[in-house]
């Protein structure tokens, strides 16, 4: 596990668990859309690139496939 961002709270780590616990096995994680929207639902400050770097530990630690897509310009 990655060390957590000191400004990391429960909220936070909950929500993407929650978020993966819906996502079927077989279908790979959107990583940066959900980072995007744990960021929205939570209120979060943390910076999109720290939500992704806990979304790809938790979601290797399940070992769920991700998909790494480019946010839109």
């Amino acid at each position: 596990m990655l060390p957590l961002p000191h400004a990391v709270d429960a909220e936070v780590l909950a929500e993407i668990d929650r978020q993966l616990d819906q996502n079927p096995g077989m279908t790979p994680v959107p990583v940066h859309k959900l980072a995007a929207n744990i960021r929205l639902r939570t209120k979060s400050k943390l910076p999109i690139a720290a939500l992704e770097g806990l979304i790809v530990d938790e979601a290797g630690c399940r070992h769920l496939p991700m998909l790494f897509e480019s946010p839109r310009p």
